[in-house]
């Protein structure tokens, strides 16, 4: 079994049994990994060279309850929870239960409003008001209740899969240990393990240069602004800035970026040069001359001229042509040149509202946002700079 150490007797039996359940159910957690808890706060920690970059933790579908299939109560700082259903699994059942005990024991609800910005923006309509799009949403919440709370907490916690394949999507899932690993933009996510006996996530051993043993991996891939708004805290390595919703027309051809999850129909590069830039590449679909896009993606440092790739490929998906022209490279100027002031100028606008005399009870979090603005900006503005000269066509 992995080490347990905790200053909380409690919290050691809760996770104690929640790591021998996962082992019964098939799961594995590495023996030289070092679950902590101090001060009731959690970290994942190990002994294992930081070359090695195999999976540590494999959770088994078993042991992944959904938020979905439970009903929750607050009272206090203390959270019960119930199955909807006699359907669910009872490793799930046993999983939640265990989870919400060691939420509860280690007061993860006694600072929920004043850590998530959501909650604690909400009586700032300039600030709500002003994170518009898909990733930047910021919804004011009428009435702070349990409910509200619950929501708020699980939303920060809860991961999606494909257990099956593309047919079997689970949504809304705890991953037990998961508040053990802190987030890091540069690293890579959760992987999907699935064959014919097991199905489930499992985490790669990841850590970085100055952390000591702690581990790590990316909760999702989102920029600095995404991430303060789902988590309260400031990204400095976020490896892009997400473009705002905004529409341009280009002579018949309309462009509207609305952040949506919309559906890739078409691909005109092959698998090969797509591989390399996938993850920047938005969703795209295609409505007569109109293509609808997921946010884009403004890479920073030298990945900065996979940007003009993309819109490469989107002009020439506009204009129904394989090879890049005159006029496909016209395309990718003006759409580079919008993108980047529509996104200049929302950042901008935020940071004439969080002036030098705006403050609010919670500083740390205020300087929080205040920095992820300034941040963005300047990776937008660095980009422009190092962009100046490059060229607007790639040839494949």
């Amino acid at each position: 079994m992995a080490k347990i150490i905790s200053d909380n007797p409690v919290v050691k039996n809760i996770m104690e049994s929640m790591v021998l359940l996962i082992e019964e159910q098939g799961g594995s957690i590495h023996k030289k990994i070092e679950i902590r808890c101090q001060n009731n706060e959690l970290s994942l920690h190990s002994k294992l060279s930081s070359k090695l970059k195999d999976d540590v933790i494999f959770i088994p579908d078993s042991c992944l309850p959904s938020i979905d299939d439970f009903d929750f109560q607050l009272k206090g700082s203390v959270i019960t929870c119930k199955a909807k259903t006699d359907s669910v699994v009872q490793s799930q059942q046993r999983i939640m239960e265990l989870l919400v005990s060691l939420y509860s024991e280690t007061n993860k609800f006694s600072n929920v409003e004043a850590s998530i910005p959501a909650l604690f923006y909400r009586d700032n309509p300039e600030i709500t008001k002003s994170f518009n799009s898909f990733g930047h949403k910021l919804e004011g919440v009428a009435e702070i209740d349990g409910q509200a709370l619950i929501s708020a907490f699980f939303g920060t916690r809860v991961v999606s899969y494909y257990p099956f394949g593309e047919d079997s999507f689970r949504r809304n899932l705890l991953m037990p240990l998961i508040d053990s690993v802190n987030h890091y933009s540069r690293c890579f996510s959760l992987n999907t393990l699935s064959t014919d006996s097991q199905q489930g996530l499992s985490l790669p051993h990841q850590k970085i240069d100055g952390q000591g043993d702690q581990l790590f991996y990316r909760y999702l891939k989102m920029d600095a602004m995404r991430c303060f708004l789902n988590y309260g805290f400031f990204d400095q390595a976020a490896l892009f800035v997400a473009s705002v919703p905004t529409e341009i027309t280009i002579k018949e051809h309309t462009f509207i970026i609305d952040n949506a999850q919309v559906f890739n129909t078409k691909k005109v590069y092959g698998e090969a040069l797509l591989e390399q830039i996938r993850f920047y590449l938005p969703s795209v679909e295609h409505n007569g001359n109109t293509l609808e896009l997921s946010s884009i993606y403004i890479p920073v440092s030298e990945n900065a001229p996979v940007l003009r790739l993309v819109l490469q490929i989107l002009a020439l998906q506009a204009l129904g042509i394989s090879e890049p022209n005159e006029t496909s490279q016209q395309y990718v100027k003006e759409l580079e040149d919008h993108i980047i002031e529509a996104t200049l100028d929302f950042y901008q606008s935020l940071m004439g509202l969080m002036s030098e005399d705006f403050q609010s009870e919670n500083i740390a979090m205020d300087s929080a946002l205040k920095n992820t603005i300034e941040f963005s900006v300047k990776l937008v503005q660095q980009y422009k700079y190092k962009m100046r000269n490059y060229p607007y066509i790639f040839n494949h």
